[in-house]
């Protein structure tokens, strides 16, 4: 029995119950359109109730090919499910009204919102989520040489590319917005892959058209690694980041590996350092900072590419002077609201710094909320995000 049966025995048995209620409220009334509706209700729920025992229990093999239509078939599920607890929720309230068309009004108000749910999660997932958003960002610094003042870099995070179709238009779609900017240097903050190197194969000639005077750097994230896939032998593993480190190369991009990049314009220059990843303690640290740069309070300006945003409180901003961190990581856990001016995400209980710029005197964090979707296919308000940066120079 894998560790998931038990969440879709109980979603089931909920479901169950759910339906029991709505059939016989659907019973209750003699009108034949409801008989016909009543007898669809059932033959739904049981292709449900059967697929989600089928997924509950298909080899690892079907998941890892067909991960993306799997994905949505389950987000099919959730959302059919979701709907009918808010039906039910909302219809249970007639009890405290006492006229037939009181209870009817209560009844009806509950179908409109859970078609207006439905609705939503769907755009969500047709819509939002490839809904391209470039955000642009201002760093005014005194370590900034006035010859890099006006200097352009795009930055894109956590493609998730494991989670998309192999001929889905969407990758061409982000290489051409990034391209359109016509920034001095691309970088991409880490999770190209969902679990295993395969996941970017069929993408690297695609990835190979992104351009920039100053090429395109990169940096691994958590899921780079192989970490969430179960390897037969630690050697596989290995072979696997090898071969995501192969992968990179071959798109053209310059994957820094607890590296550091000099940009340079005449005698000035501005100092790209690349961290592996450094997580908190639930997840592997591969990073090392004094390793990638050596100087880290010398006068340079340095952009830190570093995929997660732990570091920065607690190393970073106390022992170091640079200047701009970019990170991504958080997806602002796909779900963002914005009300009054201010954003929320659910993101914001987790992460201190979960979306945008975070500044703390003359240093500052970015976090990028990625481009791509894991887990859920579906990003409600947190639109796919390509950040472009200009550097200014402060007196």
């Amino acid at each position: 029995m894998k560790i998931y049966v038990l969440p879709v025995i109980i979603m089931l048995i909920i479901t169950l119950v759910i339906d029991v209620y709505i059939y016989f409220q659907i019973k209750a009334n003699n009108k034949s359109t409801l008989k016909l509706y009543r007898s669809l209700h059932i033959a739904a729920t049981t292709i449900i109730g059967a697929f989600a025992i089928f997924t509950a229990f298909a080899p690892k093999s079907l998941w890892i090919n067909h991960i993306p239509t799997m994905s949505l078939l389950i987000y099919a599920f959730i959302s059919i499910v979701l709907v009918k607890v808010v039906f039910v929720l909302i219809s249970l309230t007639k009890a405290f009204w006492h006229s037939a068309k009181a209870k009817q009004r209560v009844c009806n108000v509950a179908a409109l919102i859970a078609i207006a749910i439905l609705c939503y999660m769907w755009y969500a997932s047709a819509v939002t989520r490839y809904d391209i958003e470039v955000k642009h960002i201002e760093i005014s610094h005194p370590l900034v040489p006035e010859s890099f003042d006006g200097y352009r870099i795009a930055q894109f995070s956590d493609f998730h590319l494991g989670s998309l179709h192999k001929d889905t238009p969407f990758v061409n779609d982000v290489v051409k917005a990034i391209n359109a900017e016509n920034a001095d240097m691309i970088v991409f903050t880490g999770d190209l892959a969902n679990s295993t190197s395969k996941d970017v194969e069929p993408f690297v000639e695609q990835l190979s058209r992104l351009h920039a005077p100053d090429g395109v750097i990169s940096i691994m994230g958590n899921h780079d690694y192989g970490d969430y896939y179960v390897w037969d032998s630690p050697d596989k593993q290995k072979a696997d980041i090898e071969n995501m480190h192969r992968l990179q190369h071959s798109a053209g991009w310059r994957l820094l590996l607890d590296e550091t990049v000099a940009v340079t314009r005449g005698n000035d220059s501005i100092m790209i350092i690349g961290v592996e990843n450094i997580g908190n303690s639930t997840f592997h640290t591969y990073g090392d900072l004094r390793k990638a740069y050596k100087t880290l309070n010398d006068n340079k300006f340095k952009v830190l590419l570093s995929h997660c945003t732990y570091p920065w409180d607690t190393d970073i901003v106390p022992n170091t002077n640079i200047a701009l961190t970019l990170s991504g990581h958080t997806h602002a856990m796909q779900t963002e609201i914005s009300l009054f001016g201010k954003k929320y995400s659910p993101a914001s209980l987790m992460y201190t710094q979960w979306a945008g710029l975070y500044s703390k005197g003359d240093q500052h964090i970015y976090v990028n909320i990625g481009v791509g979707s894991i887990g859920i296919p579906a990003r409600f308000g947190a639109r796919p995000e390509i950040t472009i940066f200009t550097l200014r120079h402060k007196e």
